[in-house]
Parts: C-alpha cells; structure tokens; sequence
C-alpha cells in the first residue's frame, strides 16, 4: 500500500503531499460502519482537482474502484446533477433494490403542471432512497464516492447531499468532496461544518504553497533566473496560488506590469467569466479596463449606464461567484487577484474596451479625479483627444514624468495629435522632450525639439528659447558640445516679457553646459540677463543670474566677485519654498558648485541635497545627474568617502539610466580620482586601465569635469608606481607648465601633485612648482587652495633635505586643511609629516602624527588608510621599544647633573649658555663634557647629538 502511494506521489508531482497522505488515511479508514465525508475545501486556482486527481490514482492504486460525478457550472440548472454524474461514472453502478436505476434521469420538469411543494418533497425522498441503495451498492464492493467542484451542485443535488450529510447511512463508504467555500450553497455549508463537528466528516483546507514548493512548481531553471529577490516577490504576488504562481512567473521574471498568459493558465481563468449574465458581464469588463484595484461599484455602475437595481444585482452575482471581493469597509470592491484582472481585461474586446474607456473618462472627470486616472482612459479610449483632454494629458504627464517617464511619454504622444498649435502644443513638446529625456532616449529627445525648432512656426519665441536650452543641455550629456554651442548662441531677439525671461534661463543654464564644455556665458551676457531679470523685478531669476556670476567668477579667479555674488544669491533662494524652486534646480545646481569651488562645503552640501530632493520629485533627470556630481565633489573634498562613492553611484546609475556614457564615464573618473587621492595609502590595486578606459571614452572638451577626469588617469599612474607618466599627464592635459587649459582654481592642486612626483623621480625643479602652487593659490585668496600650496613647499623642502622646515610645512597645512573641514586632506598632511619626522629621527613625533592622521581616516572611512596607518603606528612603536632599550644602555652610567648637560649640549648650546642656566662655571661644564665623551666613547658635542637625537632624555636608570 505505502509503495502505491509513493509510486503515485512520485508520478504526480504533488506539492502537498502531507495532506495527499492525510486523505488517503482518511480513506483507509472508514470501515467504521457508517459514511465518512473527506470535505476539500479550496480557492479558486489552489490546485483541488489536481490533487483530487492525484487521490484518485492512488486510491485506484489500493484497489478501491471510484465512482465520480464532477459538477459544472453549465449543467447547474439540471436537477440531480451530483447523480447524473454518477450514472456516466467509469465504476460499474450496481442495481438499486428498487430495481429502477435511471427514474431520477428522465426529465421531472418536462410537464406542463407545475410541481407542488408535495410533489417536490415525494421526489427527494425517492431520490435519497435511490442514493442509499446505491451506496449500499458500492460499500459492498469497496468503492470510493468522488464529487469535485460541489459548489456547482443544483438544487436538488445539494438538498440530496444536505441530507446525505444530516443523514448518513450506516455503510462503510468513503465520500470525498472538493469545493471552492465561498461559492458553495449556505445550506451544504452548514452541514458540512455540523458533520465535521460530530466527526462524521474530515475537512482538509489546502494550503498556500511556500517558498521551497514555489520554487519546484516553476523548475528550478527558472528560479535561478528569478534569483532569491524575485523568487520572494512571485511568492507574495502569487499568495502560494499554483494557478497564480504559474501565470506570475513570466512576468515577476521580465519585471513587467502587463504580461501575456502561458496558455494553459488562461482558460482556467477564463471559465469563470464565459458563462456571466449580460450585466455582471458589463460591470465585470469595467472593473477590469478601470485598472484601479478598489473601485466603488455604484460609481462604476453610473458609469456604464447599469441602473442602482441592475448594478446591485449584478454585483451581487459576481461576489457570489468569488470573482469580486468586498474591502474591509464593505463600500468598494477588488478582483479576488491580480491575475484575474488582468485576465478579464485581456479577454474585453478593443472595440469594447475604448468605449469603456471613454465612459469611465467622461464619468470621472465630473467627479474631479486625479488627472493621472484619467489620462489612461483617455489614451484608453484611441479617439483624437479633444481640447479638454490634451489639457488633462499635460497635467498628468508633469505628475508622472519623475518617476514613470514612459507614461509620461505614450500620453504626450497621444496628447501632441490635436494639440491646438501655439502655447499650448509647445507646452506639450518640451513636455515630451523632457520625459525622453528622462527614460534615456536623449536622441529622440534633441530630434523631437530640432524638428519644432524648424517646423513649429506657431511656437511662441519664449518657448523657441526654452526648446533650445533644453536641447542643448541633452546634446552635452552626449558628448556634442559644438551642436549645444550653436544652440546657445542662435537665439531670438526677445519680443515678450517672456522671451526675455526665458533667455535669461538660457544663459543660467549655459553654466550647467560649461561643466562639460568649458565655454561660460560672457561677462556681457551676464551683465545683460542680470539687467533684463532687474528690470523684470523677477527677484528668483535675479537670483539665478548671480549664481552664474558666483560660477564663472569662481572659475576665472575672480574669487571676492565670485564669494559676494554667491552669498547674495544663497539669501533669496533659501528664502523661496520648494513650491517657486520647484523647476529651478539648475539655479541650486550652479550655486552648489559656485561654492564648491571657493571652498563653502557647508553651503554647497545643503544646496546640492536640496536639490537633489527637488530634481528628483520634479522629473530633472539631466539636472539631478549635475547635482550628485557635485555633492560627491563635496563629499570627496571633505574627506567622506563613503558618502562620496554612495552619491557617485546614484550619478553613475542615472546616467546610465538616460544612456549618457559621457556623463557616466565623467562620474566613474571622479569616484577613481577620489577613491586614489584619498586612500592614498592603497597601492594594492592598479587602476591605470580603467582609468585609461575611462578617458578614452570622455568626449573632447576643455571643462572643469573634463580636466578632473583627465587628472584621474594621472593619479592612477602616480598610485601605480608611475610620477614620470603622472607628470606628463598633467602637462599634456593643462597645455604647459603653466598649465593655461586648467580653470585657476584647479593649478594649485596640479602644481602639487607636480611638485610630489617630481620629489620621487628626483627631479631639481621642486621649487618652481611649489612657487607656482603658492603664486597661484595667493593670487586666489581661498584658504584650502593655500593649505594645498603649502603641502607643494613642504615637498620642495624636502626636496632640499631641510627636514625641520619640511616638517613643520606639513604640519601648517594640515591647520589649514582643519580649519576648512578637508578632514581626508588634512590625513594625508599628517602622514606626510610623520614621513619627515621618521627621517628626523623623531618616534615620538611620528606615533602622535600617525595617531591622529589614522583617526581623520578613520572619520572618512579610509579603511585602507586606516590599516596601512595602524601597521605603521605598530612598527613605529616596536621602533621605539627598541631605541628605549639601547637608551637605558647608553645612558647607564651617566649621572644626573651629566644626563642634564648632555641634554643641553645636544641642542648645539655653548658652554656658557649651559653654565648660565645650571647656575656652575663653565669649567665645570667642560669637565662633565668631557666624562660624557669618555663614557659615551664619542669626542664632539655633533656626535653627542646625533646620538641623543629622539631620545628621552629623563632619570637615570636605576
């Protein structure tokens, strides 16, 4: 018996194969002399009839015979249909004892006379009779009763199960029941929980499948391809529904929201809504094209011209069919699964489906519902969209445009067939141009807007010079700056108020275009936006413009201009509330790197988060890529590693999003220079070939961004073990030694990294860097430019093997980096400090600068530093155990009025200074001199000092 079921088990596949060995012992057991009931009670697409057929293979297997009667829903209106199933059984039927086997299957409504309440009763009770005999029948040749899908029964079939089950005869026979529970009739419902009660009948409830059992439901192929994140998200889509898994599976996998059916799950869904009446039908299909998942069925039922009567009944007809669901508060209504829905809203037709559409579009737009509602049914509806509807289109594509930019887009195009021409069909084109923008079809962008350049004569000449500095910052982030040029500087002579304030926008955004190109607006073009905005009294706009003046005077070295019109600007735009910043990012963007350059982290950190904030709620993907390159710029100056590489990641990812591999390969340059630069102590990884990668794919242009990521090529090649290739490197790519290419604020760092290379090829012309970086950094006035020149003079000292003046170079600069909160800088400072104090013979020294350079590192997240510092702080202090020792030894027999001259002396004091303070003749000096000497087997005050140097010179050992 146990091989028959294991064997079946094994030939099924069956998930549940604890409640497969529950029902067979059920059976197995019911020689108790009376009827027992096996009640399996499951949800729709929960697998009951798989597992019945399963249970009936088995129990065929034990050598029972089965008798089955399966129950549909097209044959409800039958009477006894539970019977009639029985009689068409594969299992030889006995006769009954009353001899007639098939009365009950003549047609009993087929008279004209109506059948009175007698007559009915009469006709159940020989039905019951016929039933029992036919049970005693089966019982004595061991067979088992199979009814699936009872919540079909008829009338008569479930009055004859009812009272089977209030009833049972004394006969040992198995009758085994599977039904869905929210469809089966109350009164069958009722017996079934009396008999499970009195223990007459056993109820197995499926359960949900779990993970493990998910995962062999779809195959383990496909599970490796969802991975364990998607293998959890088709689990909790799917309920542990098999029928739900198995039509999920495709789409959980591709991570579409509109998905095709495999096709043997589809007509198992689709036979519950073949057979609907007309008007369940109706509201069924609108509830599905609604696409919402709760919806309020009057509303719905208004919409699609049902009646309150007729809607309610049809509702009412659905619930009962387990096809709608109430929610908790009993008011609005939900498909029983997401499948179904889709489902039901695949099998509308399209001709039926738009004139949904438009119903529900029309009927909720008197309700005022939110425009993104209605914008589906207007798409939905595949008509020309009237004036109100392209209104509608607009609106709702602005709501969207940030986070779902394909929505954005289908509805625009929709919307762009009768947009009436002039403000309107403009407003709709830019639209349009940003949401491409935004999902990454940056051509179809720019073509889109060249095209209404040339051909939309009717566009106002405001929205001409907004289409051209919308353009031209997507041909930037494709790397086609001559083409954003020539955009720029086309123009139009401003005839509106508007025009004029929208070329004042192009040039504030001609500033975003610099970062790439290397070409600012013109003073002159400065001072006129500047003017136009002032006598416009457009205080936000006056605002941006001195931004762009805080941005170019910051690039040109103009920094008191540059620090004025920068803390100008911060006071009006912080005061504006995120409503009237809403679409000028740019303005926060500029501002941001304004003050990045002069060296305000503070200020830059807090206006790039907030708009970053903005950017993204407003759909500004092009923008919010500038703005996390330059909070990483901050983060990265400021020593915040960690920080820096999660911003450069998000600007990596957005990049990558919008296909803008120029932009994308800028902010992987930045993260390497960052990552090289400041965890300066890790030589462990080559990152020349990535870098090199990296440059080879950058766009030619002479910006900011553009040097800096050249320069990460450089500092690769200096990481590597590479300074003459490094120094090459930052003269090709600044144009010469005075490195004219590079913006003012960039040649200190450069005259640095000039002056540290050239220290290690060996150079002689460490002094004319380090005075360039200083020059430089004077003629700039900015407080960590000068901390940087100061580190490229501490280089030339050492250069010049002046250790003292080396030492204390760094260690000024390291105060500088402090004060301006360059925290990372401020490390490498120490650790170059500590480099000479080794030198100098200083332990002490260098266990207290490599301490503390290893906890600034430690803030920043270096931890690469942070464990290259540690190993040195261990050797440093195994250095010092040791020079303890030799100390003691030294020094042992030298007493303590020679331990203090020695220590005098050791500084290059005369005797007489040294007579003066210990208050003795200078004749007693030279006589403990020359007993230290002989002690110390030296014969001058140099080596006296050259071997005191470092030392502690305190009691004498005891």
């Amino acid at each position: 018996m146990a091989g028959a079921r294991t064997r079946c088990f094994r030939v099924g596949a069956l998930l549940r194969g604890d409640q497969f060995e529950h029902i067979l012992s059920r059976i197995e057991g019911h020689h108790g002399g009376r009827l027992h009931v096996v009640d399996i009670e499951a949800g729709p697409g929960m697998g009951k009839s798989y597992l019945l057929d399963c249970v009936v293979e088995a129990v065929r297997e034990m050598r029972y015979q089965v008798a089955r009667s399966d129950l549909l829903e097209r044959d409800s209106a039958l009477a006894f249909q539970f019977l009639r199933g029985l009689s068409s059984s594969s299992a030889p039927l006995p006769r009954s004892d009353s001899g007639d086997e098939a009365w009950w299957s003549r047609d009993q409504g087929g008279s004209s006379e109506p059948l009175t309440p007698t007559g009915e009763a009469e006709r159940l009770l020989r039905a019951r009779a016929f039933l029992h005999s036919l049970l005693r029948g089966m019982a004595r040749r061991d067979t088992v009763v199979v009814v699936d899908d009872a919540h079909w029964a008829d009338p008569d079939s479930a009055a004859l199960l009812e009272d089977l089950l209030r009833r049972p005869p004394e006969i040992p026979l198995a009758l085994i029941l599977a039904r869905r529970p929210r469809q089966t009739q109350l009164g069958l419902k009722v017996e079934l929980a009396r008999a499970v009660r009195l223990g007459t009948a056993t109820r197995v409830e499926l359960r949900p499948l779990d993970t493990k059992e998910t995962v062999s439901l779809i195959g383990e192929e496909h599970a490796r391809q969802l991975g364990p994140n998607g293998i959890e998200e088709l689990h909790r889509r799917g309920e542990g529904n098999p029928l739900y898994l198995r039509a999920l599976r495709v789409a959980v996998r591709d991570g579409v929201r509109d998905y095709d059916l495999p096709e043997q799950e589809a007509p198992q869904l689709l036979g519950d809504i073949h057979l609907l009446p007309p008007d369940a039908a109706l509201l069924l299909d609108a509830a599905a094209v609604m696409g919402t998942e709760v919806f309020d069925p009057g509303a719905l039922s208004a919409a699609v011209g049902l009646s309150a009567e007729r809607g309610d009944r049809a509702l009412r007809h659905l619930c009962a069919r387990d096809l709608l669901r109430p929610d908790e508060t009993g008011t609005a209504y939900y498909f029983r699964h997401e499948v179904l829905r889709h489902v039901v809203r695949g099998a509308v037709s399209s001709v039926r489906k738009a004139a949904l559409h438009r119903k529900l579009a029309d009927s909720l737009a008197e309700q005022r519902v939110a425009a993104t509602e209605l914008a589906r049914h207007i798409e939905g509806a595949q008509a020309v969209p009237s004036a109100s509807d392209v209104s509608v289109l607009l609106k709702a594509a602005e709501e969207v445009i940030a986070c779902s930019p394909e929505d954005a887009i289908r509805w625009l195009r929709h919307g762009l067939k009768s947009a009436p021409a002039g403000e309107t069909r403009g407003n709709v084109i830019l639209m349009l141009a940003s949401a491409l923008a935004n999902s990454g079809r940056l051509t179809e962008s720019c073509d889109l807007l060249h095209e209404a350049l040339m051909t939309e004569t009717s566009l106002p000449d405001f929205q001409r010079v907004q289409a051209a500095s919308v353009c031209a910052l997507s041909e930037c982030f494709m790397g086609r700056y001559a083409e954003a040029q020539n955009l720029l500087r086309a123009g139009t002579t401003p005839a509106s108020r508007k025009a004029r304030m929208a070329q004042v926008e192009l040039t504030i955004s001609r500033a975003l275009v610099a970062l790439f190109d290397g070409h600012p607006p013109t003073d002159e073009e400065i001072v006129a936006a500047w003017q136009t905005a002032t006598a416009e009294d457009d205080r936000l706009s006056v605002a941006g413009v001195l931004a762009l003046r805080a941005f170019c005077g910051s690039l040109e070295g103009d920094v008191a201009m540059a620090r004025e019109s920068a803390r100008e600007s911060a006071l009006t735009i912080d005061a504006e509330p995120d409503e009237r910043m809403a679409h000028k990012g740019a303005y926060l963007a500029i501002l941001g790197w304004s003050e990045t350059f002069l060296g305000e982290f503070d200020a830059a950190e807090r206006h790039f988060i907030r708009g970053r904030a903005l950017t993204r709620r407003f759909g500004q993907r092009l923008v919010l890529v500038l703005q996390l390159l330059g909070l990483s710029t901050v983060y990265r100056r400021t020593g915040l590693i960690p920080k820096a590489r999660s911003v450069i990641e998000d600007a990596r990812e957005n990049a990558h999003r919008i296909r803008a591999e120029n932009v994308e390969s800028i902010a992987l340059a930045l993260e390497l220079q960052g990552m090289m630069w400041l965890e300066f102590e890790n030589k462990e990884q080559d990152l020349v070939p990535l870098a090199e990668r990296t440059v080879r794919n950058l766009h030619k242009g002479g910006s900011w961004l553009g040097l800096s990521a050249k320069l990460s090529l450089a500092t690769a090649a200096w990481s590597s073990g590479d300074p003459r290739r490094c120094s090459m490197l930052i003269l090709d790519a600044g144009g010469g030694p005075e490195l004219p290419q590079f913006p003012p604020i960039l040649r200190p760092a450069c005259f640095e990294m000039l002056a540290a290379v050239n220290v290690e090829i060996g150079y002689t012309d460490v002094d004319e860097w380090a005075r360039r970086a200083t020059a430089c950094a004077q003629s700039l006035g900015l407080p960590y430019l000068d901390a940087i020149a100061m580190v490229a003079r501490g280089h030339a000292a050492v250069a010049r093997e002046q250790g003292e003046q080396a030492l204390a170079l760094y260690r000024e600069a390291a105060d500088g980096f402090s004060r301006v909160g360059m925290i990372g800088f401020r490390s490498r400072a120490l650790t170059l400090a500590a480099d000479v104090a080794a030198t100098l013979g200083e332990h002490a020294l260098v266990e207290s600068l490599l301490f503390l350079a290893m906890d600034l590192a430690n803030q920043c997240g270096n931890e690469a530093t942070v464990a290259s510092i540690g190993e040195r702080l261990e050797r440093t202090r195994g250095r010092r155990t040791e020079e303890d020792r030799e100390t003691r030894e030294i020094l042992a027999g030298l007493t303590n009025r020679e331990r203090e001259i020695a220590a005098l002396a050791r500084t290059g004091r005369r005797t007489r200074s040294i007579a003066q303070e210990l208050s003795v003749s200078p004749r007693t000096v030279d006589v403990h001199l020359a007993r230290i000497y002989r002690k110390l087997n030296i014969s001058s005050r140099t080596q006296l000092a050259w071997l005191l140097n470092g030392r502690e010179l305190g009691a004498p050992p005891r």
